[in-house]
């Protein structure tokens, strides 16, 4: 039985031509690959691969033994009882290939690596094909506008065009914008920030305060003499247009009522509205002048009145 041995030059390598004695290398020894074959030749040795190739010429196939596992495998079958192998210059094997009779050049790994390559992609792609039929619900006919990620998605693109269209402020009237330099070119307001003020040109308003007492008989529509501190002498027409629902107290931060049970009974006040009458030639009327508002309610008061 052999076994491996332990000195050198190893007494399992003999030379039977004494020709071939300066090719013999006194530290070789003999090492055993693998068994089983009963005749075997070629071998060939590629250091890139870091593997040798052998022919097993009456079971027709090329055996591969990788110096890194020390795994044996079938490189090639069927061989064509190769009996001889060697490489070219471009690493490549060269066969001899005893029962066709001719001499065969071989990159067999490289395609085998390319095929196992390209097995598996096919593989990867089959499971990604899985999972996105999984996702249309194992119809690959559905309509995709009916599916969770198209609206899902969808309304996200809604939503970044609202976003979008918010980029640019639309007034709703025209007028004079006041307080621009407070804004610079490149500044970054968040949402809810006031930018500037705009004051109307054409919807021109005073806001009244009268007491709740002088409201008895005011209603919308009722016409207004208005006269502004600014133009002396100058009266302009208006009428009432709206008249507020609470007082101007009512909506305080600290409002007047409390939970003691004492109550001071104060004259509120209401906000009313009161549209401007403009005409052509009219002086300008600035936003927070001072105004003087007489409401012609058409109601006569009477003696009976007083008691």
């Amino acid at each position: 039985m052999w076994e491996p041995s332990s000195r050198y030059p190893d007494p399992s390598v003999q030379v039977l031509d004494p020709a071939f004695n300066a090719y013999r290398l006194p530290l070789a020894s003999v090492e055993r690959l693998a068994t089983g074959c009963r005749w075997s030749e070629g071998p060939v040795y590629f250091g890139d691969g870091r593997y040798l190739l052998w022919s097993d010429i009456p079971n027709d196939r090329i055996l591969k033994w990788e110096e890194e596992t020390g795994a044996v495998s079938v490189f090639r079958k069927t061989s064509y009882n190769a009996n001889g192998n060697t490489r070219d210059r471009q690493g490549r094997l060269v066969t001899c290939e005893h029962r066709g009779r001719r001499v065969s050049r071989t990159e067999y790994d490289d395609a085998r690596f390319r095929l196992m390559a390209d097995q598996q992609m096919a593989a990867a792609l089959k499971v990604t094909a899985a999972v996105a039929l999984t996702k249309l619900g194992g119809d690959a006919t559905v309509d995709v506008r009916t599916m969770t990620d198209y609206l899902q998605a969808s309304a996200r693109v809604d939503e970044l065009q609202r976003q979008l269209d918010h980029t640019v402020i639309h007034a709703p009237f025209s007028g004079i914008v006041t307080q621009v330099e407070t804004v610079q070119p490149g500044m970054y307001l968040a949402a809810a920030t006031a930018a500037f003020g705009l004051v109307s040109e054409e919807r021109v308003w005073i806001e009244a305060n009268p007491k709740e007492t002088e409201l008895t008989h005011v209603k919308p529509g009722d016409p207004v003499a208005v006269t502004v501190d600014t133009y002396p002498g100058r009266v302009w027409q208006a009428r009432v247009e709206s008249i507020a629902p609470n007082s101007g107290s009512e909506f305080s931060v600290l409002p007047a009522q409390n939970t003691s049970g004492n109550w001071v009974k104060v004259v509120q006040r209401i906000p009313v509205r009161i549209a401007v009458e403009r005409k052509d030639g009219d002086p300008v009327l600035r936003a927070g002048s001072s105004v003087i508002a007489d409401i012609d309610t058409g109601h006569r008061r009477s003696w009976r009145d007083l008691f």
